[in-house]
């Protein structure tokens, strides 16, 4: 049963590979979302094109919702990571009178992968690891620059890094 499950979960992220989540983005009334990645996408001097853009639900009342965005292609999605992670932008670089600070672009994750990396993340800061990191669907850790690549795709494989 635990196989299939993994299979499954896996298929859903798949199913994500297009997407990515955009942290931080203050929500204003009315708000038109596909506006609102327009004017990150010209401040990063991007020219790439979203399918959809939609807020996603939050148990937390007191930070803005994600943004997720899916985009047309893998590629393009990839390209305007790169070009976003390497701006570090904060809100005021948008908007000027949004109140804020950095704005962060993420992987979109399932529920299952999202945990998956929080246990990871937890168990590799207890030893001392100093990358952790999701990519391509999959879970990467690092000890230092000069160690070995492990990947995690399950909860058993985390004692591999403990």
């Amino acid at each position: 049963m635990a196989a299939v499950s993994g299979r499954l979960n896996k298929l859903e992220q798949k199913s994500l590979k297009c997407h990515m989540e955009i942290v931080g983005v203050p929500e204003i009334d009315n708000e038109i979302c596909m506006n609102t990645i327009k004017k990150i996408v010209t401040k990063l001097g991007s020219d790439v094109t979203t399918k959809k853009v939609f807020r996603l639900p939050s148990k937390f009342t007191d930070k803005p919702r994600k943004l997720s965005v899916c985009f047309n292609s893998v590629n393009e999605k990839n390209n305007f990571m790169e070009i976003a992670k390497k701006q570090k932008l904060s809100v005021k670089d948008v908007d000027s009178t949004w109140i804020g600070a950095a704005i962060y672009f993420n992987d979109q994750m399932t529920y299952t992968f999202r945990n998956l990396f929080f246990k990871t993340k937890t168990a590799a800061k207890q030893v001392g690891y100093k990358y952790i990191w999701f990519k391509n669907n999959t879970i990467f850790c690092k000890k230092d620059d000069n160690s070995k690549l492990i990947i995690i795709d399950n909860e058993t494989s985390i004692t591999k890094i403990v």
